[in-house]
């Protein structure tokens, strides 16, 4: 996997942007674990300086959330039929 780089401030913008051009639903929910871990790491670690910057790092969480319960539920439908 390409995602073992360090964590840095911009890497996670780089993971949302892998979330982003994903077309495999399958690859997608791992993308998004992968994205979601670095962000929360960078809200714990307190890499974030500025409101604005925490602010923008909860917006994103919560997206990718958004994404991954709506993925889960298409998923599960091709599934069941």
């Amino acid at each position: 996997m390409a995602w073992k780089k360090p964590l840095t401030p911009s890497n996670w913008q780089q993971l949302c942007g892998s979330v982003l051009a994903e077309m495999n639903p399958n690859r997608l929910l791992e993308r998004i674990a992968v994205a979601r871990s670095a962000i929360v790491s960078q809200i714990e670690d307190g890499h974030s300086t500025s409101n604005h910057e925490r602010l923008q790092l909860r917006d994103e969480l919560a997206q990718l959330d958004n994404l991954r319960k709506i993925t889960e539920r298409r998923s599960y439908r091709s599934k069941t039929g």
